[in-house]
């Protein structure tokens, strides 16, 4: 299998909503978009259309290159975060970096 690739996808649909993860191995970039998943195949009764992903498109985190791996299942992001988080991702504007997320605060 290849890894994903957006484009190369016909239903997938980007958003402006970027967000950098720190971890203890280093830093993620992430942008957030949309896009049909299914399990099982193409034909399968177990599809969404329109699922929120965040694809990495920036990382310094030496292990996830000599990784082979296409993805990253986790727990989705909600727009909701309890107290003593930070709010969820915000639109960057022209040239602005994107703000550390840790958790908790």
């Amino acid at each position: 299998k290849t890894p994903y690739d957006s484009n190369l996808s016909t239903s997938f649909v980007a958003s402006d909503d970027v967000m950098k993860v720190m971890y203890v191995s280093g830093s993620a970039t992430s942008n957030r978009g949309f896009d049909s998943v299914s399990i099982g195949g193409k034909d399968s009764p177990y599809k969404l259309n329109k699922m929120g992903l965040w694809q990495i498109v920036e990382h310094q985190i030496p292990v996830w290159d000599r990784g082979t791996f296409s993805g990253i299942v986790g727990l989705p992001h909600t727009l909701y975060m309890p107290d003593g988080y930070r709010s969820p991702p915000k639109k960057l504007k022209e040239g602005e970096k994107p703000e550390e997320l840790l958790l908790p605060t």
